[in-house]
């Protein structure tokens, strides 16, 4: 289940399971309450896009304040897409990233999304936090598996220990694909051509140990709900971006 808060005009997301977890700081963005103009209307997070550096910044400020947290607490991948994931232990930018993974207490990963999912994996044990931009190139990939592989090796995590939630992003109801693309997912695709990544990512979940009662989906098409979302298929690419964010706190 997703819990939505309402803070500062802000319309954010969390999932229902991890704010059992007090010090796990999670939440994702809509594109609800900031200060940029169309078509990044209104809480734009991303920089690539031809928004004002400075409606991005203040921006970025409210979402991290609504969330209890500052951009100098922040990890920013540079997401490109593929499924290299860096562990991380001090803030900044992570070029050519599109996973994170991190023990540190105190600092916060990232994502940024406007179709692609943005998929949450926490260890409430170990207090181990990780964060994947899932695409249908990514989770082609399997960037979560790998991501899930690397919590247990380096780590030491017990899969069925951990938590995971698949926030917003291009439904089955929206994404259809070429011949190419859908060759990819066989058993994640409908007669038209539509591929459902939530499932193809649940899959993998699933796969690599993580209990189905531990997944939460938040199965919100980014081009369904333009007044909530910002979407790149459905606005041809002059949109805005979303941002997700998880850590655990000390």
């Amino acid at each position: 289940m997703i819990q939505w808060t309402d803070i500062q005009k802000l319309k954010t997301g969390q999932f229902e399971k991890l704010t059992h977890f007090h010090n796990c700081i999670h939440g994702f963005s809509t594109r609800v309450g900031g200060i940029s103009p169309e078509p990044y209307d209104s809480l734009n997070l991303g920089f690539n896009t031809a928004d004002t550096k400075d409606n991005v910044n203040k921006n970025r400020d409210q979402f991290f304040t609504a969330l209890g947290i500052s951009k100098d607490q922040t990890v920013f991948p540079q997401q490109v897409h593929s499924d290299h994931i860096e562990i991380v232990d001090i803030p900044g930018s992570i070029p050519a990233t599109d996973g994170l993974i991190t023990a540190t207490s105190d600092l916060f990963l990232t994502i940024q999304t406007a179709d692609c999912i943005p998929i949450f994996v926490v260890d409430p044990v170990k207090q181990i936090s990780a964060l994947f931009h899932a695409g249908w190139r990514g989770t082609n990939m399997g960037i979560v598996s790998k991501g899930i592989h690397i919590m247990a090796d380096v780590f030491g995590c017990e899969p069925s220990n951990l938590y995971a939630g698949l926030g917003p992003g291009i439904g089955p109801c929206c994404f259809k694909v070429a011949k190419d693309v859908a060759a990819n997912f066989p058993n994640f695709l409908s007669a038209e051509q539509y591929v459902d990544l939530w499932a193809a990512n649940i899959h993998q979940l699933v796969a690599s140990g993580i209990k189905n009662d531990y997944i939460s989906v938040t199965t919100l098409c980014t081009s369904c709900h333009p007044a909530l979302f910002f979407s790149h298929r459905r606005e041809k690419g002059a949109t805005g971006r979303m941002m997700a964010v998880v850590g655990f706190r000390s």
